[in-house]
């Protein structure tokens, strides 16, 4: 069981996460005993409390003391505003961000991303994926597009960075706010269900969102889709 340069508290919670994740454990469920799960993993109370503890941290368990461990949905609240970042949301919940830089790829504007970038039908655009997590729990899957000849090497450095904003900034992108965000559900892919470590039945929210600068000029068009019991959405009105 052990891995090197892991702790066995670590490992144990990490399995626990993947189960729930997975849909293995359902919110609601009520996890084994410290008895049981201690005899499962062969370790002590004090490091199964230790793995606990990590998993009530991230919200994917609630400890009811004199009744037991329980599974909650971990939806976390994610605050729609227009100059808060993915990474300072994710900070303020007292979870650690972390972004993983999946592909880069050139495509061409048409609907909704040309209206929204407001160029004409055929622009080339760079997509840039990302993975999203929030204390190693995957949350997100995001696009991200923008006119190639507008930010030639922001690609590469989003995929040195992992940080959207910061690599904007670095293209000297000034007052980079949210003007736009549109909500919707739909079915997740393939794709989505193994990134996001959810069961294929499982929905996920759509946000398609549009970002300009400091003029108002259309920076980015984003589509994130997030794990549906891992994230809520609010507007303040």
């Amino acid at each position: 069981m052990r891995r090197t340069g892991v702790a066995v508290y670590k490992i144990v919670a990490d399995e626990l996460a993947e189960q729930i994740n997975s849909g293995e454990l359902e919110p609601g469920v009520q996890l084994p005993t410290e008895t049981e799960l201690s005899t499962r993993f062969n370790i002590n109370r004090h490091t199964l409390r230790r793995a606990i503890s990590i998993l009530s941290d991230i919200g994917l368990v609630n400890v009811e003391h004199g009744r037991g461990t329980f599974v909650t949905n971990g939806a976390m609240n994610y605050p729609v505003q227009k100059e808060m970042s993915f990474t300072d949301i994710i900070a303020k919940s007292s979870r650690l961000p972390e972004a993983q830089f999946l592909r880069a790829s050139r495509v061409k504007a048409k609907g909704m991303l040309a209206e929204d970038l407001q160029v004409e039908l055929g622009t080339e655009c760079m997509m840039i994926d990302m993975l999203r997590f929030a204390s190693k729990v995957p949350i997100s899957v995001s696009s991200h597009f923008y006119v190639a000849e507008r930010f030639p090497d922001l690609a590469e450095m989003v995929e040195g960075s992992h940080s959207l904003s910061k690599s904007f900034k670095a293209c000297g992108v000034k007052g980079y706010v949210r003007k736009l965000t549109r909500i919707s559900c739909r079915s997740s892919t393939e794709e989505e269900t193994r990134l996001l470590k959810q069961p294929p039945t499982r929905p996920v929210l759509v946000a398609e969102i549009l970002n300009v600068d400091g003029n108002g000029t259309p920076v980015e068009h984003a589509i994130i889709r997030s794990a549906s019991e891992r994230l809520k959405f609010s507007f303040e009105t």
